[in-house]
């Protein structure tokens, strides 16, 4: 993994796969992609937070946060509360 301005990328030039630091799903649950984000998603596919936001719930609690891919391999996250 290397650091880049904008995202945490592979360090192959020929991988395109990136975390980016200013992406919507962690800006809507009041977080930032930070290097140790970045690495523990990245070493495990979770890391756990604390005060995350739920628009749904209109609250904050502390979730897991999950490293997925969709079909096409792009990049999702999921959460799953109090774990």
């Amino acid at each position: 993994m290397v650091e880049h301005p904008k995202s945490y990328a592979c360090s192959n030039r020929q991988c395109n796969f990136a975390l980016w630091k200013s992406n919507r799903y962690f800006e809507a649950i009041g977080k930032r992609m930070t290097e140790s984000v970045a690495k523990r998603l990245l070493k495990t596919d979770s890391v756990r937070m604390k005060d995350c936001y739920s628009r749904r719930l209109d609250r904050y609690s502390d979730a897991t946060i999950f490293l997925d891919f969709d079909e096409t391999g792009k990049v999702q996250y999921r959460m799953e509360k109090g774990m």
